[in-house]
């Protein structure tokens, strides 16, 4: 059988995912230059590890070149595993994921196929973490990213400043972010909000 070359790109130790890949049939190759890389193949197959700097630009770019990318997850969020998925991913592995996992989603990305794990399909089935915000967060949240502060928007709402902070740190909850300033670069990138 011979192997099926595969590009990974991210700061994920290749070696070990090489390892673990090697009896499926896959072949890796550490990209440095994601440009030239992609443009030297025809479909290329790509691994696209997504970490803290995510690079869902570069994420994105990759797929409008054709490239059939796995989405490498270092840590797992469902508003994450949403973003790699608009940027175009056709999968997503988390790190902590056997290879078997990744092995799996590289085949069914290789024949321009999806292959998602249950934790995605319940996320789809409630509409994912856009869904979970009614119209008044989303408001709430536009005036904050338009320069209102807390009280303001409260007092809009008709609520305490205490209460408009514990109705703000729900919404948090609900986009899986820790702060304003993360719900706010969440909200902005699922298009809920105007630019921040």
């Amino acid at each position: 059988m011979t192997a099926r070359l595969v590009g990974i790109y991210g700061s994920q130790p290749a070696a070990e995912l090489a390892e673990g890949l090697s009896p499926f049939g896959f072949q890796l190759e550490h990209v440095v230059d994601l440009r030239s890389w992609l443009s030297s193949r025809s479909s290329p197959l790509l691994v696209f590890v997504v970490g803290p700097e995510a690079g869902l630009a570069e994420l994105a770019e990759a797929c409008r070149r054709t490239a059939r990318v796995v989405a490498l997850l270092e840590s797992r969020s469902d508003v994450l595993v949403v973003a790699v998925l608009r940027a175009g991913a056709l999968s997503y592995v988390s790190v902590h994921d056997d290879s078997e996992h990744m092995a799996m989603a590289l085949d069914a990305a290789s024949r321009g196929c999806s292959l998602f794990p249950r934790a995605l399909k319940d996320l789809v089935v409630r509409d994912g973490p856009a869904s979970c915000l009614d119209e008044l967060e989303i408001d709430w949240l536009q005036g904050i990213a338009d320069g209102s502060t807390v009280v303001a928007v409260g007092r809009g709402a008709g609520f305490s400043e205490r209460e408009m902070y514990r109705r703000l740190l729900r919404i948090y909850k609900k986009l899986g972010v820790d702060n304003r300033r993360e719900a706010l670069a969440v909200a902005h990138r699922l298009r809920l909000i105007r630019q921040v």
